[in-house]
């Protein structure tokens, strides 16, 4: 039995990760002429829709019930909203990464807690029994960290960068000693 037998139609129908190939590089493609907030702005939401699906795979050990799955797609637009706001409102859509500290690391979090509890207070009003207490929890912690990983990762990068620079080329500018 082929896809296409069973779809019913006698369309070609391509493979899923030749058509996720695509819109990734188109994706791409935008992204490169796109100011630096609505890149920042894209990846937050490419983060917290990933962390949703995977928080509800991670729930259910992958054996998702049907009634979760269809409410994916009517609870991620409001995830996603819910999360752009609070990033907008507490400021980490438009400050530097490389200088990136401590009180920036709380308001990752705290815009990230936020947005968690919108979500929850959004998610019981849209779907009947809500998703179980545990996506939320688990939506929280990716999300946040994922949002801490694109904004803290270039500072780490810099400094493994700067500490290896050192040790090829010396304290002075020399050349330094096998």
């Amino acid at each position: 039995m082929s896809l296409q037998s069973v779809r019913g139609g006698s369309e070609s129908v391509q493979p899923h990760w030749w058509t996720a190939r695509r819109w990734s590089r188109a994706a791409a493609a935008i992204l490169q002429q796109a100011p630096p907030m609505a890149r920042i702005l894209f990846l937050d939401a490419a983060a917290t829709i990933l962390a949703l699906r995977f928080a509800v795979w991670l729930r259910f050990d992958g054996m998702v019930p049907a009634p979760y799955l269809e409410a994916l797609p009517r609870v991620l637009p409001f995830l996603v909203g819910a999360r752009i706001v609070f990033n907008m409102a507490a400021g980490i859509h438009r400050w530097s990464f490389r200088l990136a500290g401590f009180p920036d690391a709380l308001r990752v979090a705290a815009a990230g807690l936020a947005g968690t509890l919108a979500f929850t207070m959004l998610c019981t009003q849209i779907v009947s029994e809500g998703m179980p207490r545990s996506v939320y929890a688990l939506e929280f912690f990716l999300s946040t960290a994922s949002f801490g990983l694109l904004r803290f990762a270039p500072r780490a990068g810099l400094r493994w960068l700067g500490k290896h620079h050192h040790r090829r080329v010396g304290r002075y500018g020399r050349a330094a000693r096998p």
